[in-house]
């Protein structure tokens, strides 16, 4: 049986690790797996609302630029000195090549201030300012009329607008309109500005920046002369700043450069939520993960214990009933029963093992769950004392080792309400285990006592044994648990001692704690009510 044991159990504890091995790094590389494609997509997603962002910024500077135009052109209409006229147009030409052009007239009273005039075939949009006419009407009048030549087939109208969208379009034409109406009045940058900040303010995306209108000198577009500025109080642009541009005049080389921060906090705080969602999503998986393995963790350590427990108990289990088979077998085949002396004591022999053997299989069967549902403890007023003095004794002849127990009640009448046996083999047990877990001497204190509220015992049992390590003192109560060395335990045990104790006070209604330091002792408290 030992050498059966001895194969067996390695080879399962080996096979157990390398399963759990494999499971562990199974999972790491599924939450891995998952972390990457969740940073990747989230990565995506800051970049795409990143652009959008930027896109915003650029619009909000197109709409904040016509604003802007559209009040110059509204205060030129409520002067009535100033008369003039902005024609622009935008179209197509036969190689496919796009278009804009500018007419502008303006004159103040009867001067021509200014005239510059271009014709080509287009389709043609207008606007008109005339206060000589209509002094107190504000007037904006846009005219289409289709007289291009090219423009006259749909189809192929239709194919060349798929070339070139919409929006490039009304660009060249506000850019058009800007060649025109900055000749007749200056950029009010300001006004610009304002706009600019309500733009960004219905985007949620306002931040302090800077605003400049500038020329460049050069083709090359690096060189350039800064026409206006303005800027948010306090704004220092830092060396991260990003700048956005926009040509509000191409042929004059004219451009609003709008410099702020990078849009990076916007963007976080514009995905709070699909970063909470990612957070709980993943936090969810890894508790999942954790909970598996935590599980699986414990079911293996379970197996474990339970093997410990039966390789052990059939040790505790074989003991007695081999000395009880001994004596039994002297009585009747070696004539022991004729000597009354002999008889007498291989008889008592035989009585203590089964009544150990007893009280192991009693332990056994009160850690079943039926029968700790149905147990029923016969409580009754017992002297402490009596019950515990002819226990030391016993303890104190049964072992090896130089053992010194005292015990000590107060007062000497003290009692309990309790099962007896039950409470016999509680205290049996920590002292059972006092002597397996100390060295060659071992030196035990028992001591009972009325509580301090007046009800209740309080018993206190403390060794000086090998002690208990703070991280395990608290599985110790744990069914099957035994404190592991390496792989294997050197006292002899099968797990069920401690939480055998521990059910039984909770049973009668009190509690146990247990204090201990490695190498010092061991001190158990147990308080009834």
């Amino acid at each position: 049986m030992s050498g059966i044991r001895t194969i067996f159990k390695p080879l399962k504890g080996r096979g157990m690790k390398i399963s759990f091995k494999y499971i562990i790094l199974l999972v790491i590389l599924a939450l891995s797996c998952i972390f990457s494609y969740q940073a990747h997509w989230l990565l995506g997603v800051y970049r795409t609302q990143k652009e959008e962002m930027e896109l915003h910024v650029t619009d909000a500077m197109i709409s904040a630029d016509i604003a802007e135009m559209m009040l110059r052109v509204k205060r030129m209409e409520a002067d009535s000195a100033q008369a003039g006229a902005i024609e622009v147009g935008s179209g197509l030409l036969g190689d496919h090549r796009s278009y804009t052009k500018v007419n502008t007239f303006y004159q103040h009273r009867d001067s021509v201030l200014y005239n510059s005039r271009k014709t080509i075939y287009s389709s043609k949009q207008t606007v008109i300012v005339d206060n000589k006419k209509r002094k107190n009407k504000d007037t904006m009048v846009i005219n289409e009329a289709d007289t291009t030549p090219f423009a006259t087939d749909e189809r192929k109208m239709q194919l060349e607008l798929s070339r070139e969208s919409f929006g490039d379009m009304a660009t060249r034409i506000q850019q058009a309109l800007h060649s025109g109406l900055d000749h007749i009045s200056k950029v009010n940058i300001a006004v610009y500005d304002s706009i600019l900040d309500r733009q960004l303010y219905l985007y949620r995306m306002y931040r302090p920046h800077r605003v400049e209108l500038v020329h460049y000198t050069d083709s090359s577009l690096k060189h350039y002369t800064v026409i206006a500025r303005t800027q948010t109080n306090g704004y220092r642009p830092s060396l991260k700043a990003k700048t956005f541009e926009y040509f509000t005049d191409i042929d004059a080389m004219r451009q609003y450069r709008v410099t702020m921060e990078p849009l990076t906090t916007v963007v976080l705080k514009q995905m709070g939520g699909v970063l909470f969602a990612a957070f709980v999503t993943f936090s969810i998986l890894l508790l999942t993960y954790w909970y598996l393995v935590r599980t699986l963790w414990k079911q293996k350590t379970l197996d474990e214990m339970k093997s410990d427990f039966t390789n052990n108990i059939t040790h505790e289990l074989k003991t007695p009933i081999a000395i009880a088979y001994a004596a039994n077998d002297a009585l009747l085949n070696f004539r022991a029963a004729e000597n009354p002396e002999k008889a007498k004591e291989y008889l008592r022999i035989g009585q203590e093992q089964l009544q150990r053997l007893g009280g192991m299989v009693e332990q056994i069967l009160a850690m079943s769950m039926e029968r700790r549902r149905t147990l029923e403890l016969k409580k009754e007023p017992i002297l402490v004392k009596s019950v515990l003095e002819p226990l030391v004794a016993q303890y104190k002849l049964k072992t090896d080792k130089q053992v010194t127990i005292l015990l000590t009640v107060h007062p000497e009448a003290l009692t309990l309400l309790a099962d007896r046996l039950h409470f016999y083999n509680m205290i049996g047990n920590l002292i059972d285990n006092a002597v397996k877990y100390s060295k060659e001497y071992v030196d035990i204190r028992i001591d009972c006592r009325k509580r301090p509220e007046g009800e209740g015992v309080e018993i206190s049992v403390a060794d000086n044994g090998i002690g208990i390590t703070q991280e395990k003192q608290r599985y110790i109560f744990d069914k099957f648990y035994r404190i592991p060395n390496g792989n294997r335990h050197e006292v002899q045990g099968y797990g069920l001692g401690l939480f055998y104790v521990k059910q039984m006070v909770e049973r009668h209604g009190g509690t146990i704690a247990v204090k201990s330091v490695p190498n010092k002792g061991t001190t158990f408290h147990l308080q009834f009510r």
